[in-house]
């Protein structure tokens, strides 16, 4: 993964295949073999540190890796050794670092689509626990920007704005499926989506898209403009993965496979279709800074289609070797703590910054300086892991 992120630009597509396709192979033989033995550092269902039911392995797998991806991205595009194609774009189009916070969302709606549908608390209540829940999220939020304030860390403002930061999306975005639910407590957190994205691609045609990209910023709403009006796009993308990701579990357990890869492949079907129609029909172009609605569908797209890609593998694992692969248990360790992953990353990549002029370090330097950031990190989520440690 971070030979993918770095030097390939510098490597011909088809020796990138051979690569991917022996380090996957040698992935699958270590943590597998055809007597069904399990190797120490994976994990299987049934064993010594299983997974939750609710967290099927293909599940597990999509999580941890656009987490391990993400965190691997958010260094390395400081590194002169980080294709420019894959950096975020300035206000439209996608690339691979503008899939990584829709991706982390889609990840985190995932998992709640059953607890959404069956928490029949009163609308106060549960308001008033997505408050609670938001409050560390926001504290971090705070405590990056008083951070990066503090030691004059550049930010683009164009991202998220003056002050707003990812951690404080993060943080409303529960706060408005709790209000949803408020308010309408037996609907598909599905149709709340859908009814966000559209509802708020309207609120872009009409007038809100010019205000992101024109008005000055004259007050603390126009300062962050950005993040205000994406947090309602990224409220849609983790309500539309929530009600998806009932489609994989019930009530803790995974529904059939065929239904699954069915299930899949007509959503991604679905998804693409939609996302070409927006964009050539429409001419509604992703914007990650916006979160518009071409943006929700491509992010759905993604996730859809990277699940089937999943579940795919895992098939052919099957069909060569006779038994079901397991889950490396370092995925585990990082699906388990997705937010402690994700700010650690953040506080090393500050560090890094900070004491390096990274644009300037030579590509074998950065690769190595990459290679032990990642380590560090990974050996972290491990020990947390094995402790039985889940912090957030």
């Amino acid at each position: 993964m971070l030979i993918s992120v770095t030097f390939v630009e510098w490597i011909p597509h088809t020796v990138t295949i051979l690569l991917a396709v022996v380090t996957s192979m040698a992935l699958l033989r270590s943590i597998s073999s055809k007597d069904g033995s399990s190797s120490p550092t994976s994990t299987r269902q049934g064993s010594e540190g299983q997974l939750p039911p609710k967290h099927v392995p293909y599940f597990v797998i999509y999580r941890a890796l656009v987490q391990l991806l993400t965190v691997v991205a958010i260094l390395a595009v400081d590194f002169s050794i980080f294709p420019r194609m894959y950096a975020k774009t300035h206000r439209f189009g996608v690339s691979l670092m503008d899939s990584g916070v829709g991706a982390i969302v889609c990840s985190g709606g995932l998992v709640v689509g059953e607890r959404l549908v069956q928490d029949r608390s009163q609308g106060l209540v549960r308001f008033g626990r997505s408050i609670r829940t938001a409050l560390p999220v926001l504290f971090l939020g705070f405590a990056r920007l008083l951070l990066t304030r503090s030691v004059d860390y550049e930010v683009n403002v164009s991202e998220y704005g003056v002050h707003w930061n990812f951690f404080m999306t993060l943080a409303f975005i529960p706060i408005i499926v709790s209000a949803c639910f408020a308010i309408f407590p037996r609907t598909r957190p599905g149709y709340f989506g859908i009814l966000l994205v559209v509802v708020h691609q309207a609120l872009l045609s009409w007038k809100l898209e010019d205000y992101v990209l024109h008005a000055p910023r004259t007050d603390l709403i126009s300062m962050n403009k950005e993040g205000v009006v994406s947090t309602l796009g990224y409220a849609s993308i983790y309500l539309i993965s929530a009600e998806l990701g009932r489609h994989f579990l019930t009530a803790g357990n995974e529904r059939p496979r065929d239904q699954v890869v069915g299930f899949l492949v007509k959503s991604s079907f679905a998804a693409w279709f939609i996302h070409y129609i927006l964009t050539s029909h429409l001419d509604i172009q992703p914007s990650r800074a916006m979160a518009n609605g071409a943006y929700v569908v491509w992010i759905i797209a993604m996730g859809v289609t990277l699940l089937l890609g999943i579940q795919v593998a895992f098939i052919s694992f099957e069909w060569l070797f006779a038994t079901p692969p397991a889950v490396p248990l370092i995925l585990c360790a990082i699906n388990k703590n997705q937010l402690t992953t994700f700010l650690l990353a953040n506080i090393l990549t500050g560090l890094v910054n900070l004491s390096l002029d990274t644009m300037s370090v030579p590509p074998v330097m950065a690769f190595i300086i990459l290679l032990i950031y990642v380590s560090v990190i990974l050996a972290t989520m491990a020990v947390l892991h094995s402790r039985g440690v889940r912090i957030a």
